[in-house]
């Protein structure tokens, strides 16, 4: 088994899959490289493991939150571009409460806040569909160093994580890796994600 189990909530791993400060919460189970990819693609059922579309980037890790099934889904990818330099950007898909894409925003909340309160921020491809996204605040000290996005897509919560927050502009479309079949073996693993 190449996934650790630890909390989406939080970084408390969970050898026993009981977080001692979210008794409640799922198992997120993570990994980096093609044998965490292939497991994860596994384990994620229905929920899909999105990623953008971008030039010349690596898996750097993803996983998969199981409560029984796959409740949520994360990956991300680090790169680098002439304009940002190095940069990650995180998708993850859940299901509400479970707290993940909180988690890797940075957030003290396990949900999207009052973001929908505002019009949408920007707009993503996703199966021939344009998904609105709002930006969801990130703390004050950190303005540019990270961008938040969230919206609603198939009946669960998409988050877009960009670090640095300028990242954000190389995100348009998103297509599901899970349904690569045998030419997964063909994407770049390697790197550190940010969170």
């Amino acid at each position: 088994m190449t996934l650790t189990n630890e909390c989406p909530c939080c970084s408390t791993s969970t050898a026993e899959g009981v977080c001692s400060r979210h008794p409640g919460a799922a198992i997120l189970k993570r990994g980096s490289g093609y044998d965490a990819f292939a497991e994860v693609v596994g384990l994620s059922g229905e929920v899909p493991i999105y990623a953008p579309e971008l030039p010349d980037f690596v898996i750097s890790t993803t996983g998969c939150a199981m409560a029984g099934r796959c409740v949520a889904t994360v990956l991300t990818l680090t790169g680098a571009d002439a304009l940002d330099g190095d940069y990650d950007v995180t998708i993850v898909v859940e299901e509400p409460l479970v707290g993940l894409g909180a988690r890797v925003a940075g957030l003290t909340h396990s949900d999207p806040g009052e973001a929908f309160a505002n019009t949408p921020a920007m707009h993503v491809g996703i199966e021939g569909h344009h998904v609105p996204l709002w930006e969801v605040d990130v703390p004050a000290d950190e303005p540019l160093s990270r961008a938040t996005f969230v919206g609603e897509w198939g009946g669960r919560w998409l988050w877009l994580i960009a670090r640095p927050s300028t990242a954000v502009m190389l995100v348009s479309a998103l297509r599901d890796l899970g349904d690569l079949g045998p030419l997964a073996v063909e994407l770049e693993f390697g790197g550190s994600p940010g969170w």
